[in-house]
C-alpha cells in the first residue's frame, strides 16, 4: 500500500484501493500522523 499524507480540511485518514490517504492542516495533521501510527503498531484500538 501507499500512505500519502495530503494537507488540506477536514482531518480524515480513509483508504480508496492500494492508497491510504492521511489528510489534516498544521498540527491536525501530525495528530493524524500520529493516530495512524498508533492504530497500525496497534497500540490504540
Amino acid at each position: 500500500p501507499v500512505v500519502y499524507l495530503k494537507s488540506g480540511s477536514p482531518t480524515v485518514i480513509y483508504a480508496e484501493g492500494n492508497c491510504l490517504t492521511v489528510q489534516g492542516e498544521g498540527p491536525e495533521l501530525v495528530r493524524a500522523v500520529d493516530r495512524f501510527l498508533l492504530k497500525l503498531y496497534n497500540i490504540m484500538i
